[in-house]
């Protein structure tokens, strides 16, 4: 341990605030626990708030960090994303056609056309879809249907590499970590404090004297970040928030918070 930390202002323990060991597959999660908890801390109405089979789910929240709960325990439980995926699967299943449509149908289809017709802001598309067709090859031909029908950045692939999901939610767990270490540190201490990561020290001699943020601007704008994932989480809109950014992302869309 570094000896200066001896001099430092009293600052959460590592446990709760280092998720860099986070599965990859688990950050979402991780993100949200936290997330709750630290509303928890500002709002302790907010446990009235919470999922109804939350404290079922985690019965060692908000006390336990989310990576001291055993990975065992802690898979059995990975959020069920079954209702998220059929609420956006309805959000794009007509529920009424316009006449007009009906009719530019009938036309399209007299003349051998695909069936692709836009009326009001909204694009109609009759698919052909094959019974034991896969989600992901679906996937695929409606990115493909978008991109040739629809406006070119509507939809495009899941982001790999520093774009990833994963790496996204990495950076929130990040900003979480600014968030509670800038509580009571400054940001020079906070990258003290932060140099001491395993994931932190193995990248070199210079990258261990900065820490997790190299400048004190990103080390706030990271607290912002977290102020931010907070302040929606209080809301009642993180899961929407977190949700939204996905989605534009890839799209030619923004969306106002």
């Amino acid at each position: 341990m570094n000896p200066k930390l001896g001099k430092f202002p009293p600052f959460p323990p590592r446990q709760e605030w280092d998720s860099t060991a986070c599965p990859q597959d688990e950050r979402f999660t991780c993100l949200v626990y936290t997330c709750y908890a630290l509303a928890q801390k500002l709002d302790p109405s907010f446990t009235d708030r919470l999922p109804k089979d939350w404290k079922t789910k985690y019965p060692r929240w908000p006390v336990t960090p989310y990576l001291q709960i055993p990975e065992e325990a802690r898979r059995e439980v990975q959020p069920d994303l079954h209702n998220k995926t059929k609420v956006m699967a309805k959000g794009i299943i007509a529920r009424s056609i316009p006449p007009e449509t009906f009719k530019a149908i009938e036309l399209l289809n007299a003349l051998g056309k695909p069936i692709v017709h836009t009326k009001d802001g909204k694009t109609f598309v009759l698919l052909d879809v094959s019974h034991g067709m896969s989600p992901e090859h679906l996937a695929k031909h409606l990115g493909a249907l978008a991109r040739e029908y629809l406006d070119p950045k509507l939809l495009g692939v899941r982001p790999e590499g520093a774009g990833s999901y994963a790496r996204q939610f990495q950076s929130d767990l990040n900003a979480l970590t600014a968030y509670m270490l800038l509580q009571t540190l400054s940001p020079a201490e906070a990258s003290v404090v932060s140099a001491e990561l395993p994931s932190i020290r193995t990248k070199g001699k210079s990258r261990r004297k900065r820490g997790l943020y190299s400048t004190v601007q990103k080390w706030l704008e990271a607290r912002e970040r977290g102020e931010f994932l907070i302040k929606k989480t209080l809301e009642g809109r993180l899961l929407a928030v977190l949700l939204l950014e996905r989605l534009e992302s890839q799209s030619w869309c923004r969306t106002s918070y």
